[in-house]
């Protein structure tokens, strides 16, 4: 009996021994399996953000290499438009620019205002986009007053010139808006005609070209709603910009044949002059009116037009 208890007791202390080394085998097992499991997350990880880093790196060299070739572009728009600044004067522009100075010369001799009331920026280029693309609107002559800001479009034409030529004031040269009308029907709105005397070569006689020049009011219309839009956005100024035609004719006209402007257009917000007179009275009275810009604004608003930078646009 004594014998069979032992066995019995030697039996229990094996199967207690199988037990624990078993269940010691299945701990050891269970942790090599969550350390391999561990060890597989931490490099697919590491994998993972690698390969994110990496196109990280390579939208940063893109991001990088489109901003560069952005500023590159940017500054070449500016270097062009500057040397298209300097050299797209044409001669009506630089007599106009002569007569503008002398007018401020004299309006500063007789202390009507200071020279620094009155600014005259010759060839001004205001940008703008447009379906995401910069663009300018030139500018022959900005004249800058207490009393407001002026946009003047030159145009030095020989010939005589019908100006605001539609279909319904055409009277008695409908014949010629039925002549040259298109499909699209050009003379439904103001066009501008110039009657230009040539002679002929062949017969030697006299004869007439005539030439057609779309409408200078809406065209300078359309620049000035731009500057003022420009203004509003850099200079936190909404105001008004009067739009000009200067037709730029002499005080007399060449021979007395053919020569001068006949104004058709009844077009009241696009102020319109032939010549040099009409040009300088207008000023001279602008600068009798009420100021609404101060010595101060005057030179912002200058400032910020001559240092225009294309590249913040």
């Amino acid at each position: 009996m004594w014998y069979g208890i032992a066995g019995l007791a030697a039996a229990l202390v094996v199967c207690i021994w199988y037990i624990f080394y078993q269940k010691r085998k299945m701990t050891k097992r269970h942790s090599n399996l969550v350390e391999k499991m561990t060890a597989e997350e931490a490099a697919t990880k590491a994998s993972m953000m690698d390969e994110q880093n990496e196109k990280e790196r390579l939208h940063k060299e893109e991001v990088e290499q489109l901003t560069n070739t952005y500023h590159y572009e940017i500054n070449k728009l500016q270097m062009n438009i500057n040397e298209l600044q300097a050299y797209s004067k044409n001669k009506g522009e630089i007599i106009t620019h002569q007569i503008l100075g002398e007018m401020k010369s004299s309006i500063v001799a007789k202390e009507i205002l200071g020279s620094s009331d009155l600014h005259i920026l010759p060839n001004v280029f205001i940008p703008y986009k447009e379906k995401g693309l910069i663009k300018t609107r030139q500018i022959d002559h900005l004249v800058i007053l207490p009393t407001g800001i002026y946009v003047i479009e030159t145009k030095y034409w020989r010939g005589k010139v019908v100006h605001g030529l539609n279909r319904k004031n055409a009277g008695d040269l409908s014949f010629i808006t039925d002549m040259m009308a298109s499909e699209h029907d050009d003379f439904a709105t103001d066009q501008t005609l110039i009657f230009v005397p040539f002679k002929d070569d062949e017969s030697e006689q006299s004869s007439i070209r005539i030439k057609s020049y779309g409408d200078p009011a809406k065209q300078v219309k359309h620049t000035s709603y731009r500057l003022k839009q420009f203004l509003s956005e850099e200079c936190h100024i909404d105001t008004y910009v009067t739009p000009i035609v200067y037709f730029g004719y002499p005080k007399e006209s060449r021979n007395g044949a053919l020569q001068g402007v006949i104004d058709l257009s009844d077009d009241k917000q696009v102020k319109r002059f032939v010549n040099e007179k009409g040009l300088t009275d207008f000023f001279a009275n602008e600068c009798s009116k009420k100021a609404v810009f101060s010595t101060e604004d005057i030179g912002a608003i200058k400032e910020t037009l001559e240092g225009i930078e294309y590249s913040r646009i």
